[in-house]
């Protein structure tokens, strides 16, 4: 699906779509954020979760992360990777709760990771931003969560370019047109 995506963006067909990445972030190994060499002005990022497919495609560094709401125990299990304060949002939560607000704090932490091009090689617990229903503010990023079926969340975070600031002397902030298709993907398991 990001190769459909991606062809229709950048008007070439699919099979002709040439694929790199960046240095990693944390070793400059192969293995950073995906490119496209021949459009350098395309930026994109894809994720799946089970048969959830989903591709965001911007002018800017862009993030986007899919989850399935796990069970518990994932939540105890990894929920002491996230910052401090979001550790302390879920433990105030019912027990009822927490698994959707993790999965929520989970997919805007990635998203987020994935826009600046660090990833998870430094951890998880920054950026903050937050568990609650809507994503807390991050520096230099414009985060947004998307709204999908029951059992699954998602987020999309791209870069927000600030021009130079005007005479006299107020900054403004301008965002980036960001596209994003998602699909079931029958091929992958459910």
């Amino acid at each position: 699906m990001p190769r459909l995506v991606l062809a229709e963006r950048v008007g070439v067909r699919p099979d002709r779509l040439v694929f790199a990445r960046l240095p990693c972030a944390g070793c400059g190994g192969p293995h950073g954020r995906p490119l496209l060499p021949d459009h350098g002005g395309v930026h994109f990022s894809p994720s799946h979760a089970g048969d959830r497919v989903l591709v965001a495609v911007a002018s800017v560094p862009v993030g986007v992360d899919v989850e399935t709401v796990p069970a518990d125990g994932v939540v105890r299990d990894v929920g002491s990777a996230l910052h401090p304060r979001e550790r302390a949002e879920l433990a105030a939560l019912p027990v009822n709760a927490r698994a959707g607000a993790f999965a929520r704090c989970w997919a805007r932490k990635e998203a987020a990771l994935k826009a600046t091009g660090v990833a998870l090689v430094r951890g998880a617990v920054d950026p903050y931003v937050g568990t609650g229903l809507a994503p807390a503010p991050v520096s230099g990023l414009r985060l947004t969560d998307v709204l999908l079926s029951e059992g699954h969340v998602a987020a999309v975070a791209h870069e927000v370019r600030q021009p130079a600031a005007p005479p006299d002397g107020d900054a403004q902030v301008t965002g980036a047109p960001v596209t994003a298709a998602m699909r079931r993907d029958s091929t992958r398991s459910r």
